[in-house]
């Protein structure tokens, strides 16, 4: 199968799957008409700017925008308020991004605020492609600000160092607090979501304080390991513009086992549709065949082929959920090939030409899951075998892998 097929079978494929669930919510227009309906859950990385509702889930679909309410709810999952706040928007990403300041650079905006804790001390978030994510606070029914933490980049003794602004620690300590007998101190409270939250919850908690949360689900990333059996339909073309065996040759199509695991990485948002993983597998390809030129007195040239090597994909995967237990997934990315020592192609009476070296490709693949069980077709994108290769010599490996892989945890 052509790589192109592959393409088209996955986008179309992805847009008849590709889904949430609508669940049972609300939303509260900015006249305050609280509207009962379905909202479609993506479980939000970036705070929304606008959601998906529905009134019954066989109606059409509504998209209500941050412009027309003021809130919103999905039942016993999330709740986000819009407010006008000051947010920092100095760049928090690598080294290169830091300024030399510690002061927030605040501009405001008017957002989606979500909700991680409600009651006397409430705890906010927001995050966006642009701005990492920051957190909030209000006290009572006071404004909301936002907690400050800041790296940035400064000079000490002629080096330039990373530090921190941890203003939120000071803020904490001073406005959040407890009768005299419960010690609750932001000392070395962590700028995290599930730090600052418990922080919150023993701070309602020891006033007498309700706690109304939405930062109790695990948002850690989870890991999976699958063994992998597979296999593998390979073939090599060894394409020469001169000499003896001049032109485009096939070597025979060869079926081969492969044998490893799979290490995936879930990630915590969007309902857990995405992952990431690693899948070493142990490989061989044994081909051969014979090429005929009537013209030489000694037309036939017998050529063979062996490759031991070592797959690495390092690759993405979407998750598209039919029910809890039942799920197709489609993966791309990049794949790292070791070929060993012992590779090598031998056409008779032209020498032996050694594969041995690392090499890189792409794949794309299509598979389905139930429960512990999965099932994927990958389609790997043609490898050059030799280390230097030109517009007149090459030696092209094709391969295409049907695994099958069980979640051991």
């Amino acid at each position: 199968m052509k790589l192109t097929k592959i393409y088209l079978l996955l986008f179309f494929t992805s847009i008849m799957v590709a889904q949430n669930k609508y669940q049972k919510g609300h939303y509260i227009l900015n006249n305050g008409t609280k509207v009962d309906c379905y909202i479609k859950n993506y479980d939000w990385k970036n705070n929304p700017t606008k959601i998906e509702t529905k009134q019954t889930l066989d109606s059409q679909n509504i998209d209500i925008t941050i412009q027309e309410c003021k809130e919103f709810s999905i039942d016993n999952e999330s709740k986000f308020i819009k407010q006008t706040v000051d947010i920092d928007t100095s760049p928090d990403g690598g080294y290169n991004t830091l300024t030399k300041s510690k002061e927030p650079i605040f501009k405001s905006f008017t957002v989606f605020l979500k909700v991680l804790v409600e009651g006397k001390y409430s705890l906010y978030n927001f995050e966006s492609e642009a701005i990492s994510e920051r957190f909030f606070y209000k006290v009572d029914n006071s404004e909301i600000k936002q907690l400050v933490y800041k790296r940035y980049m400064n000079s000490d003794s002629g080096q330039t160092n990373v530090y921190s602004n941890e203003a939120y620690k000071i803020e904490l300590n001073k406005t959040v607090t407890c009768p005299e007998n419960i010690i609750l101190n932001a000392a070395n409270l962590e700028y995290r979501k599930n730090k600052l939250a418990d922080f919150f919850i023993k701070a309602n908690s020891c006033n007498g304080i309700a706690n109304n949360s939405f930062a109790a689900k695990d948002k850690s990333i989870k890991v999976n390991f699958k063994p992998v059996i597979g296999i593998n339909n390979s073939s090599i073309n060894i394409y020469r513009k001169f000499g003896n065996i001049n032109g485009s040759h096939d070597l025979s199509k060869e079926v081969s086992l492969s044998f490893g695991g799979e290490i995936e990485f879930i990630l915590p948002f969007n309902n857990n549709n995405w992952s990431f993983y690693i899948q070493p597998t142990y490989n061989t390809y044994d081909g051969n065949a014979t090429l005929y030129y009537p013209q030489y007195i000694t037309p036939y040239y017998a050529v063979s082929a062996n490759l031991n090597y070592l797959n690495i994909p390092i690759a993405g995967r979407r998750y598209f959920h039919f029910s809890p237990k039942s799920k197709l997934f489609l993966n791309f990315g990049m794949n790292l090939t070791f070929i060993s020592k012992k590779s090598e192609l031998n056409v008779e009476r032209q020498g032996t030409i050694n594969y041995e070296g690392n090499r890189f490709n792409f794949l794309l693949g299509i598979g389905y899951q139930f429960n512990k069980i999965s099932i994927e077709l990958v389609q790997y994108s043609n490898l050059e075998l030799k280390t230097v290769s030109n517009e007149d010599v090459s030696d092209t490996f094709k391969n295409m892998s049907l695994n099958l892989k069980y979640k051991l945890f």
